[in-house]
């Protein structure tokens, strides 16, 4: 947990790509917990199972929980989401709550929230 906050990575891509990653860009040590397309027991997005048992893992509750991501796929997730990235964002506008055009402002947008 840092600040208060956890951090938890859910995505499609291996675990070997995922942690390599992680690594490269120097933030492992930000992350509490990776979950990854390539583990057992998970479900693919868009079904929120992975996501729910990440918040329990946690011991986050769902409802103060921000799901980012750049995808369709992961704004069916959760609509209460921000997402920024890779795809239109009049076509994400129509699916999330929020839309970004950086991580950096999504960290903002989840931290000045009342």
């Amino acid at each position: 947990m840092n600040n208060g906050y956890s951090i938890a990575v859910n995505t499609s891509d291996s675990r070997v790509t995922t942690e390599s990653i992680l690594e490269r860009l120097g933030v492992s040590d930000l992350v509490d917990m990776v979950v990854c397309g390539s583990d057992a027991g998970v479900k693919p997005k868009p079904d929120a199972y992975t996501a729910l048992k990440i918040c329990s893992a946690l011991g986050v509750d769902p409802k103060n929980a921000v799901f980012i991501g750049d995808t369709i796929t992961d704004a069916m997730v959760r609509k209460e989401c921000v997402l920024s990235g890779g795809i239109d964002k009049a076509i994400l506008e129509k699916k999330a709550d929020i839309v970004v055009d950086s991580i950096e402002e999504a960290a903002d947008v989840i931290l000045n929230q009342n």
